[in-house]
């Protein structure tokens, strides 16, 4: 489980010690409350004149949009997308509003987020109709490399103070896992394969039989002693840097070998809609599976930050039900 990339060396530094830390202590410091010392706002003369009035703001551009036509799919061609909504998850009549534009809909059960399928005319129509706040392209991601426990001091956690993981619960968003490797067939307890848009018609019909109508990606569990990584393998590195357990190979000890497992197959190609079903199914679990941590080796293309990128939005509704969520770094800083 190692990686020939000398690059990759710094790259689970940052998640690592977030994840050491996680298993260690539990918990993270509580942030400043600002407002306990902003001076209060001086007291207006008796008979102040009123300030004039100020214009309306200007509508906010549409990020998701702007990038959703610079894709320039054909006219006629079914592309996958997704909605966000201000006013919160998805109400039924949200989905109704969707459908009768002709779009293809799985609204998210825990998220402020639903999964299109249309044409681009289609789901541009969405949001000059004002049924989604913004529609933000399936964009394709890129995984990252990682290594390894002794970079990150997670072995002296383990051996100086007996911190293993034990009871906790670590999501693994990527490729898959192979739970049938000795290292890690006893702590992988879900193995969540992403069933989605490779099924998806044309028309936007799934042929999926495990798949509900209108569904566009839908994770469905393999069970704990299967194989969700039969391609790249990526998955499988990186469950084994949190929680290989030595077994036939003493030198094979992630960072918390007594962690337990949950995979998240996004197989080897990954795309924004398998991110976001994966994390509302995570939500959706998160108490039952002992969810704690969410591990994501992988990322984007460099570019500014946005609040209301889908996958910003699901990670962020992690943070706040509590799951401590940690990102790879990236391949190489050229972009930065």
């Amino acid at each position: 489980m190692r990686t020939n990339s000398r690059r990759s060396r710094r790259l689970a530094l940052a998640a690592g010690i977030a994840l050491t830390l996680t298993l260690t202590t539990g918990a993270l410091a509580a942030p400043v409350n600002r407002s306990e010392t902003r001076p209060a706002a001086p007291a207006k003369p008796a008979g102040a004149a009123k300030p004039a009035a100020t214009k309306a703001a200007a509508p906010q551009p549409k990020a998701g949009l702007a990038r959703l036509r610079a894709a320039k799919a054909a006219p006629d061609k079914v592309v996958l997308g997704v909605a966000r909504f201000d006013a919160g998850i998805p109400a039924a009549a949200d989905v109704a509003r969707l459908k009768a534009l002709g779009l293809t809909v799985q609204p998210m059960r825990h998220l402020p987020l639903a999964l299109l399928a249309g044409t681009t005319a289609q789901l541009e129509s969405a949001v000059r109709t004002g049924a989604a706040t913004d529609v933000y392209p399936n964009t394709q991601l890129q995984y990252f490399g990682t290594e390894s426990t002794a970079s990150t001091g997670a072995d002296k956690v383990q051996s100086q103070l007996g911190f293993t993981g034990r009871g906790v619960g670590v999501a693994i968003v990527d490729s898959g896992i192979d739970a049938t490797h000795p290292v890690l067939k006893d702590h992988v307890t879900h193995n969540q394969k992403i069933v989605g848009p490779e099924y998806l018609s044309l028309t936007g019909i799934p042929v999926d039989p495990r798949m509900p109508p209108g569904s566009i990606a839908v994770p469905v569990d393999q069970g704990p002693y299967n194989n969700s990584d039969i391609g790249s393998g990526h998955g499988t590195h990186v469950a084994g840097i949190v929680a290989a357990d030595g077994t036939g190979d003493p030198n094979l000890v992630g960072m918390a070998p007594d962690a337990n497992l949950i995979g998240y197959s996004t197989g080897d190609v990954l795309f924004i809609v398998s991110i976001v079903a994966a994390y509302d199914d995570m939500l959706q679990h998160r108490v039952d599976w002992g969810i704690r941590v969410a591990n994501n080796s992988w990322g984007s293309a460099f570019m500014m930050f946005d609040p209301n990128d889908p996958v910003n939005i699901a990670t962020k509704a992690a943070h706040d039900a509590g799951i401590t969520v940690v990102f790879a770094a990236g391949n190489d800083s050229d972009d930065v």
